[in-house]
């Protein structure tokens, strides 16, 4: 039987791949395989690198609540999570001054204290990273992610007007028990001085330091222009209500901010209202009633004529209506802040003064 060329071709091609072509397809899925690689690793690189900048930045806040309670840094770790501040990444392991996270996609955090009394400095350092430079592909590279500590002396969020602080002794003076003058700690100079013939007296509760307003006739009196635009204090009534109409700050002539406590209850009065009203952070809508006022809060006011008045009293309204209160700290911000700027503020002072 004859069989010419082209049906043996013909056979010969049914019969499967040449060994040529067997190698170009060995090659082809050897390269694809490589891109995939490379492109998990690059992602599993990201997600490493952001949990390792995540546990920085909440070593970094914690430390700030550290000192506020302590008026010391922490050196270890440990101070930290023994006092519920920060919490130990699943799978981490706490040694002195460094915690880490082994395996695939670990990372190592190291608390560096500062010198003397400096903030320390918290730098997290990856393992297995994947970086990509052109066409080179190295693996087993190091991302470090640096947090420093705010320090002491400073706010979270820079830019305040007014900024008295009970806290520190230096910035109070006293005239036999009363205070005559509480020095503003934002740089602008507006003191605040006592009116009258007797000015508010310090008291201790908890371990923290607070000035006392009788209610009666007690009142500081500051001069600060411009925008008062997001105010934020820790405070609480000596009584069951915020006493008489008052104010932590508020206007002793011209026009009124809105932020007036109503008299003989726990809202704030209506004429006129503040703009908005934060207790703890949690917001609070018209009448703003934040009761109960005898425990000491975070309280953060937005007035609806924040350029009203440039001459102000705290403890008072119009050098007439006084309040029962005690206040620990009092910040005044010439903008509204942001969502996240308030948050990190009004956590600040949450741990600050131990307010629940």
């Amino acid at each position: 039987m004859d069989i010419d060329a082209r049906t043996l071709r013909r056979a010969r091609g049914d019969r499967g791949f040449t060994l040529v072509e067997i190698l170009i397809a060995i090659v082809l899925v050897g390269v694809l395989s490589a891109v995939v690689v490379v492109g998990v690793g690059q992602l599993t690189s990201k997600g490493t690198t952001a949990a390792c900048s995540t546990s920085a930045d909440a070593a970094r806040t914690a430390s700030t609540a550290y000192y506020a309670s302590n008026l010391a840094y922490p050196t270890t770790f440990a101070q930290l999570t023994g006092a519920s501040l920060m919490s130990t990444p699943a799978g981490a392991t706490v040694a002195g001054a460094t915690m880490s996270v082994g395996g695939s996609g670990g990372w190592t955090l190291t608390l560096e204290p500062g010198v003397g009394t400096a903030p320390p400095t918290f730098s997290c350092t990856t393992s297995g990273a994947t970086t990509t430079a052109g066409a080179t592909t190295t693996v087993g590279a190091t991302t470090t992610v640096t947090a420093t500590t705010v320090p002491a002396g400073s706010l979270p969020v820079t830019g305040a007007i007014l900024w008295l602080d009970a806290s520190q002794p230096a910035s109070i003076t006293l005239t036999g028990s009363n205070v005559t003058r509480w020095a503003d700690g934002s740089g602008g100079g507006a003191d605040a001085t006592a009116t009258g013939s007797t000015g508010p007296t310090v008291v201790t509760a908890g371990g923290r330091s607070y000035l006392s307003f009788n209610g009666t006739n007690q009142q500081m009196a500051l001069t600060l222009a411009g925008s008062k635009s997001t105010i934020i204090a820790v405070v609480r009534s000596t009584s069951t209500t915020w006493g008489s109409y008052g104010s932590v700050l508020e206007n002793r002539s011209g026009g009124r901010l809105g932020n007036i406590f109503e008299s003989g209850a726990t809202n704030f009065h209506f004429n006129p209202y503040p703009a908005s009203v934060r207790k703890n952070g949690i917001a609070v809508t018209s009448p703003f009633n934040v009761g109960p006022v005898g425990q000491f809060m975070v309280l953060t006011v937005v007035p609806r004529y924040p350029t009203a008045s440039s001459q102000l009293g705290i403890g008072a309204l119009e050098n007439n209506w006084y309040s029962p209160i005690q206040l620990g700290e009092l910040i005044v911000y010439p903008r509204t802040l942001t969502p996240t700027e308030l948050q990190a503020v009004e956590q600040y002072l949450t741990t600050k003064w131990g307010v629940a």
